[in-house]
């Protein structure tokens, strides 16, 4: 729980920065492994994060850009992204899905993240498994600044999503 708590801060301080165009490669986080990391599972089940024992930790994403065409056009809301993490850590992304769109120049950029994050697994009874997690996007404008705000919440948004999904 810890370890969720920690990597959510670290991505809503990654996400926090004032727009840019970037060519940053993928930035790894200081996130602890999870315990089974090296025990990929044979289980197939895409279990939701209340589910596990240990939630899905974001190792690395890639830097948020504020869309220019939507920053240009003043758009602000919120993009809710849900993804299957992989027992490796991938994002599976045939599901990489819109849950809660505000604006399609948003939802694109929320997508791109997701898509390309990369996390120590789920565990359950000691194995990697495939988990579905949800991560909210929020992208506001304040003066001459752009901002995309965001985290991994890896369960501790299970209950929303778990509406969302149903």
């Amino acid at each position: 729980m810890m370890r969720t708590l920690v990597a959510a801060a670290s991505l809503s301080a990654l996400g926090c920065s004032a727009a840019r165009v970037s060519s940053t490669p993928i930035r790894p986080l200081e996130a602890a492994r999870t315990s089974c990391a090296a025990a990929p599972g044979s289980d197939t089940t895409i279990y939701d994060t209340t589910q596990v024992g240990e939630r899905p930790v974001p190792r690395s994403v890639p830097p948020a850009e504020y869309p220019a065409e939507a920053r240009r056009r003043r758009i602000q809301g919120r993009s809710v992204v849900t993804a299957v993490v992989s027992p490796e850590g991938t994002v599976e992304l045939p599901s990489v899905t819109i849950a809660q769109s505000s604006n399609t120049l948003l939802d694109v950029e929320a997508r791109r993240i997701v898509s390309q994050a990369i996390f120590w697994p789920a565990c359950r009874d000691g194995e990697a498994v495939r988990t579905r997690i949800a991560v909210p996007f929020d992208f506001k404008l304040s003066g001459n600044t752009a901002a995309v705000g965001f985290a991994v919440i890896a369960g501790l948004w299970a209950g929303v999503m778990g509406a969302l999904l149903h």
